[in-house]
Order: C-alpha cells, then sequence, then structure tokens
C-alpha cells in the first residue's frame, strides 16, 4: 500500500515512469538512505558531522543477511569518513531492543530514526533526544521532535552545536 502511495505521489511531482517506480520502491524500503544521500551530496550532512565534539554513528537494525548490503550502502555514504562506525543487527534482535541497548551503550545524546513505533519506544527508555523523521501518513501524529526531513533534524542539530543545547 505505501509503495503505491509513493508511485503516485512521485507522478504528481512530474516524475516519469520510470523514475517514478524507483522512487516508489526506494522509500518504501527506507526513505531515510534516500534523504542522506540526497543531504550527502549537497555536504550539508557532512559539514554538521565535521564539526568537533559531534561523533556520528549509523545503527541499523535490519537483520543479519542484510549485512553485506548495510556494509555496502555505508561505504557509499562514509565516502569522506564523516561517521565514526556502522553497527548492523547481526544476532537478529528485535529492532527496538537493538536499538535501545546501542543508545543506550554509546551513551548518545541524540538518535535519529524514521519508525515511530521506535521513536515512542525509546523516548521512554533511553536519556537520549530522539527525533524523528516522519512519513507522509503519519504525518498527523504529535510528537515533539518531529521533522519533515533529515534536513530538519541536521539544522537542528546545527544550532543546538552553535548555542548549547536548548
Amino acid at each position: 500500500m505505501r509503495g503505491i502511495i509513493f508511485l503516485f505521489l512521485a507522478f504528481v511531482l512530474g516524475f516519469d515512469g520510470l523514475s517514478s517506480l524507483f522512487i516508489a520502491i526506494a522509500l518504501t524500503f527506507s526513505s531515510t538512505i534516500i534523504i542522506l544521500k540526497f543531504l550527502s551530496d549537497k555536504n550539508e550532512l557532512e559539514t554538521l558531522l565535521k564539526k568537533d565534539g559531534i561523533e556520528a554513528y549509523v545503527i541499523t537494525a535490519r537483520f543479519n543477511f542484510l549485512q553485506n548490503n548495510a556494509n555496502s550502502w555505508f561505504k557509499k555514504l562514509n565516502r569522506n569518513n564523516v561517521f565514526k562506525q556502522l553497527y548492523v543487527n547481526t544476532h537478529n534482535q528485535q529492532p527496538h531492543f537493538y536499538k535501545e541497548k546501542l543508545t543506550n551503550q554509546l551513551k548518545l545524546d541524540i538518535f535519529v530514526d524514521d519508525n515511530y513505533d521506535i521513536v515512542r519506544y525509546l523516548s521512554k527508555k533511553t536519556k537520549a533526544d530522539i527525533f524523528w523523521i516522519y512519513n507522509l501518513l503519519d504525518w498527523p501524529i504529535n510528537y515533539p521532535h518531529k521533522f519533515s526531513s533529515l534536513k530538519g533534524v541536521v539544522n537542528k542539530i546545527t544550532s543546538i552545536t552553535k548555542y548549547g543545547k536548548e
């Protein structure tokens, strides 16, 4: 169902048939990957991550059989070595438990996710500020750290690191 909605939206935005299909497939499986790629191309994310005092990790709860895919994607994303490390769910834990464990283990100040169920869970189970990148279907849900794109998250983190924690 989600894929059909993304396909329709891509058509409405003026993309041709093949482009719309690729966009729909990509967004159906992971909108964050696409957003990260677009921001990385513009150097906005890399500029933020190169600031002193910011350590960034990529934590994926995808199961172990997708590890090679995750490693390949991470190499492309991290071409300028801005991320400290990639963490992959090699023991196939439930995604919310895996992300909770790593958020607490790494003592993260901020965690960004695009899954509202995980965001809601982590906001109760960790000390980190949990930022949520919502999708078109979830936009009516209220949440204090809610963003429509990774660019919004980057802008918020930039303002926090520039002026001190709000």
